[in-house]
């Protein structure tokens, strides 16, 4: 029972792919049955299924994976972890003064300007710094985060557990 099920998800994922243009394909179609199949079943193009793909090279991009056959977005959300790990965190030492929240930890400093808003359950708090150049190479255009004219800006991040969820 399992296995139909698995065969059946993949079944609807893979025609999902074609239903916006039967025409653009790396595959024939009419081998697979594909195009006899939706011409007699239009409705059976995966609306109202939800599948969660963990891979590291879906391309949203393709023209496929844009919009469903009723013209809806098809990717709820999408996460990518490709640099995940590129900033360190350190545990933080607290202090305040004058109003403000100081992080720090050896040569790392965070201020926060005013109160914060949340606080940390445990009163653990982590620092690290985000280098702008690790953007340097990336095709979506945000090498420069703050428009100054260089790469070379490192922005610090605090990180803590709260209790409050959102």
């Amino acid at each position: 029972m399992n296995s139909i099920k698995i065969f059946m998800l993949c079944f609807l994922a893979a025609i999902s792919v074609y239903t916006q243009d039967i025409g653009q394909t790396f595959l024939e179609l009419k081998d697979t049955g594909v195009k006899e199949f939706l011409t007699l079943h239009p409705e059976y193009d995966g609306r109202g299924t939800i599948i969660i793909i963990l891979d590291t090279g879906v391309d949203i991009g393709v023209d496929g994976l844009k919009k469903t056959s009723t013209g809806e977005i098809k990717f709820i959300d999408v996460q990518d972890f490709t640099h995940e790990g590129d900033v360190s965190y350190y545990e933080a030492d607290v202090e305040t003064d004058d109003g403000k929240t100081i992080f720090t930890h050896d040569t790392l400093s965070v201020t926060a300007s005013s109160s914060l808003q949340y606080s940390s359950k445990d009163n653990i708090y982590y620092i690290g710094g985000f280098a702008e150049n690790i953007l340097k190479n990336s095709g979506s255009g945000a090498g420069d985060l703050n428009g100054d004219g260089d790469l070379e800006d490192v922005f610090g991040i605090v990180l803590f557990e709260t209790t409050e969820r959102n």
